[in-house]
């Protein structure tokens, strides 16, 4: 496969075309909210796979930042998008971090029915992402969404997958103040809505830390939810984990909380603690936390090289619960 070159000129989003025996993708650069608007305005209609890389920065949205291909689907199918942050000049290597903030309650929104869509290595700060599958009929091709490497602070992100399988990995949701599991107020949300699914919905998490915050699942069918490695820690001393009617299997992790409601369940629990984490104010544990080399290193997915803030996944001899790793071991060394 060639290599492709990017222009370095800051006003231009680079596009460079991939040959993958048939397939082609589509790679936009972008350092302003002019021309991330654009280069998904584009991706929408490109028919390809496509990758948007943000540069390292400040984007603050006084509006809603929004992909759709659900009304040219019928005539065209887009392919999978990727949002990606945290770039250098010409989106060669990943150097800093980007965020995305909001100054007056505005969202990021992706909605796709039939492609992937990804988000990787991008802060929300004030303003909430919403990925979306919605539907009227039956499932076709069941796609995916996926974070990855994902900071949100202040901030809902809801997944509405009607179709779509969910993961999750190293990511970190933190209110900065308590919250009390009202289900209009969460971090994470995963809906799964869609009664004429064939089997269960499905969602994976790894290495997810919500502090301050709710993690709320939500079916209007089966839907199985499959948590390792990760740290729910709420001060409201209440709703960690709100239930309406999913399977949770929960392995490796850190809670106290969980309510399950209807037809909520836990069917599958191993290895958890209820213990203080003992995470410092960015959410890396201290030394000595019951969570350090705590996690699994067998998890659908794989772990990843990095955690959250790009630091290494693995630093001692197993990997810590939690979105951030901590650079102590067990000993405290």
């Amino acid at each position: 496969m060639p290599n492709c070159p990017r222009p370095t000129a800051a006003a231009l989003a680079a596009i460079c075309l991939l040959f993958a025996g048939q397939t082609l993708a589509v790679d936009y650069c972008v350092g302003t909210i002019p021309e991330l608007r654009q280069a998904l305005n584009d991706a929408e209609a490109d028919g390809l796979d496509s990758v948007v890389r943000m540069r390292a920065g400040v984007y603050t949205i006084s509006a809603d930042v929004e992909y759709d291909t659900r009304p040219s689907e019928f005539f065209l199918n887009p392919g999978a998008v990727s949002l990606r942050g945290g770039y250098n000049l010409d989106c060669s290597a990943e150097t800093g971090k980007s965020e995305i903030t909001s100054s007056n309650d505005s969202d990021v929104i992706l909605s796709s029915t039939s492609g992937s869509i990804d988000v990787r290595s991008l802060s929300f700060i004030g303003a909430d992402l919403f990925l979306d599958d919605e539907r009227a009929g039956e499932c076709g091709t069941v796609r995916t969404f996926a974070l990855d490497r994902v900071f949100v602070s202040n901030a809902l992100v809801n997944l509405t997958a009607e179709c779509n399988k969910v993961y999750v990995s190293n990511s970190l949701f933190n209110t900065g103040v308590p919250r009390f599991g009202n289900y209009d107020e969460l971090s994470l949300r995963l809906d799964f809505d869609n009664p004429l699914v064939v089997g269960a919905h499905e969602a994976t998490l790894v290495n997810v830390t919500i502090r301050n915050g709710t993690l709320g699942t939500s079916q209007n069918r089966p839907a199985r939810v499959a948590i390792y490695n990760s740290i729910f820690e709420n001060d409201a001393a209440s709703g960690e984990i709100l239930n309406f009617g999913c399977e949770l299997r929960i392995f490796n992790s850190r809670y106290v909380f969980l309510e399950n409601v209807g037809d909520g369940s836990l069917v599958l629990s191993a290895n958890n603690t209820t213990a203080n984490p003992s995470l410092n104010a960015a959410s890396v544990p201290n030394a000595g936390s019951p969570v350090i080399d705590a996690g699994l290193t067998s998890v659908p997915g794989g772990l990843g090289p990095e955690d959250v803030y790009r630091q290494d996944r693995v630093k001692g001899a197993r990997v810590d619960m939690g979105a951030a790793e901590s650079p102590f071991d067990l000993n405290g060394i």
